[in-house]
């Protein structure tokens, strides 16, 4: 059965949201994060990668947003909180199975500090979810390094959306 595609709603102005469950339904949120609002309509109906299992279990998935980070740092900035609050609304309001969280690095130093700093981000992430009320056991961590870069890594803006976390709730 195809999926049908929603366009993605902004969260809070701070998160794009997709939504693929089942067969397929976007987030009743506006563009100011109130929930209850009106889905926006179909843009069309596609075959989707839901992400079926071989046990043909749906594995749908919602990327967030990233959470980026200073050169060489895995402290939260400024910026971030407000981002974290969004994701913990998400959270909350899409009732995940689990939550993954990809720590990144950009392409400066030895592969071995760049895993161990994306380690250091993804974790950093993983707190500001559980001090805003997520239960830790459904956060898992992981670390990517330099390999999953979303830009060249030649400039400073490049670098810059590198050295980010990554949020992917997998809906039930």
């Amino acid at each position: 059965m195809p999926c049908r595609t929603f366009t993605p709603l902004k969260l809070l102005g701070l998160l794009s949201l997709t939504s693929v469950l089942g067969a397929c339904t976007s987030v009743p949120v506006d563009d100011v994060g109130i929930e209850g609002a009106t889905p926006q309509p179909l843009l069309s109906d596609v075959n989707c990668n839901c992400g079926f299992s071989s046990l043909g279990v749906a594995q749908p998935k919602t990327d967030l947003q990233a959470v980026y980070f200073d050169t060489a740092k895995a402290n939260l900035r400024p910026d971030a909180q407000s981002r974290l609050d969004a994701i913990a609304n998400a959270i909350r309001f899409n009732n995940p199975t689990s939550v993954v969280i990809e720590g990144n690095a950009d392409s400066r130093g030895k592969d071995g500090y760049n895993k161990n700093l994306a380690q250091k981000r993804a974790k950093a992430v993983r707190q500001g979810l559980i001090k805003r009320g997520i239960a830790a056991d459904l956060l898992v961590i992981q670390s990517n390094g330099e390999r999953r870069p979303v830009a060249p890594n030649m400039s400073p803006q490049g670098m810059q959306l590198n050295r980010r976390v990554d949020v992917t709730l997998y809906l039930r």
